[in-house]
């Protein structure tokens, strides 16, 4: 009978402590909400493990402030001269991607003054806000070589002597062209030397493109 007893009281003493400790719990909250509150904030805003956020950096692009370094290198000396300059208004606003394939056109169809230095080959070396390194390669023009033109995908394609080669992929559209000119490209037409090759991009470069 005593056990009993002993156990009932014990029972009831841990029933009487988890009440107490319930009832301070609640006083709490009614009296400081607040800090329940911060607790809760605290916890919900706490990331769940494995949760990695990623930091994603605004790619670089060229601005006003850009310097443009350019390396001229010439196959037959071997020699490279670095010059460096304000960058050209037209590069303004580029990213990386952009500005590459703007130099693969421009070396596909470079301007006249670039065709004469004889340039075949650009190649983005470094790119940053800060400065742009180009290395534009250059062959003589002074040695005389016959080049084999061809039309692919409609644009007027300029060989080597190998008729394998790409010596110039120009923008030049071949359905412009005189009919008796585009039936000898398509042909296959061979060009004996620089000077016609020069002559025959002088006069047809500036032609619209076809419709």
């Amino acid at each position: 009978m005593r056990r009993i007893k002993r156990i009932s009281f014990f029972l009831y003493s841990c029933l009487v402590f988890a009440a107490g400790f319930y009832a301070h719990i609640k006083w709490g909250e009614f009296f400081y909400p607040q800090t329940s509150g911060q607790k809760n904030a605290a916890y919900a805003g706490k990331p769940e493990e494995g949760d990695v956020s990623v930091v994603v950096s605004s790619p670089d692009r060229i601005t006003f402030q850009t310097k443009l370094v350019t390396l001229s290198y010439q196959v037959s000396t071997q020699e490279t001269q670095r010059q460096e300059e304000a960058m050209p208004e037209k590069y303004i606003g580029m990213g990386r991607e952009d500005f590459v394939h703007c130099m693969e056109d421009e070396t596909a169809a470079p301007s006249l003054l670039e065709r004469k230095k004889g340039l075949f080959a650009a190649e983005v070396q470094s790119f940053s806000t800060a400065q742009v390194v180009v290395k534009k390669s250059y062959r003589s023009q002074n040695i005389n070589r016959s080049f084999y033109l061809a039309l692919l995908d409609n644009r007027v394609v300029v060989y080597e002597a190998d008729q394998n080669t790409v010596y110039l992929r120009t923008f030049i559209d071949g359905r412009n062209l005189p009919q008796e000119l585009r039936d000898k490209i398509l042909r296959g037409w061979t060009l004996e030397d620089n000077a016609e090759l020069e002559a025959f991009l002088e006069e047809y470069t500036e032609l619209p493109a076809a419709e």
